[in-house]
This record gives structure tokens, sequence and C-alpha cells, in this order.
């Protein structure tokens, strides 16, 4: 039996768990190193892995009921691509905040406010 080859890369699926993280450690902690400290990102990732794999299935049922705006009329497709986009944002929001309080390390010369 040939080994069956997955649909995405496993590159892509770490893209798509990493880079919605990264930007939410930043919104969270105000700072743009946030998005850069790898280690505290993934920890958070790891408490919320669940909801956000959740997340992604709901960001891609968005992202193909988003291709329908453009099957059906042109003009449709602003409005669905807004959508799928508003969806996606609040599922991986939803799944970020699930998680328990967590306090992000101090980065080196980074003052806590």
């Amino acid at each position: 039996m040939a080994l069956l080859v997955p649909a995405l890369p496993v590159a892509a699926l770490a893209t798509l768990l990493y880079l919605p993280a990264a930007l939410l450690a930043t919104v969270e902690s105000g700072s743009m190193t946030a998005a850069f400290d790898a280690g505290s990102v993934t920890r958070r990732l790891h408490t919320v892995l669940a909801p956000c794999l959740l997340a992604v299935v709901v960001a891609g049922a968005a992202e193909i009921l988003a291709q329908l705006g453009l099957l059906l009329a042109c003009a449709g497709v602003f409005f669905t691509r807004f959508g799928a986009h508003c969806i996606t944002v609040h599922a991986f929001a939803s799944a970020w905040a699930s998680a328990p309080a967590f306090q992000a390390p101090v980065l080196a010369g980074a003052k806590r406010e």
C-alpha cells in the first residue's frame, strides 16, 4: 500500500497555528516583541491546542463559504471575504482567551507595566 501524502505539509499546519497565536500574543501584551518570543507563544499554544485546532477547522469552513461569494456573484465576494475574516479572527481569539491566566515572561531589557 502506498504511503499517503498529507494534503497540507507540516510546515503549513504549523504556520496556521503559530501565526494567529503570535499575532494574538502581540495584541495581548501590547508589545511587538511578544510575537517573536517563540518559547512563550509555543507554551501558550500548548495550553490551548485543542481550541486552536478547532479554530483552524472553523477558519477552513469560513474560507470555503467565502469562495461561494465568488461563484455566486463577484460583488458578493467582498462581503463573504470580510465575513470569513471576522469568523476566523473570532474563532482564534476565543481559543486564545479560553486559556487559563497566563503571564508571559519579561524579555531582557523590557519593562513590565
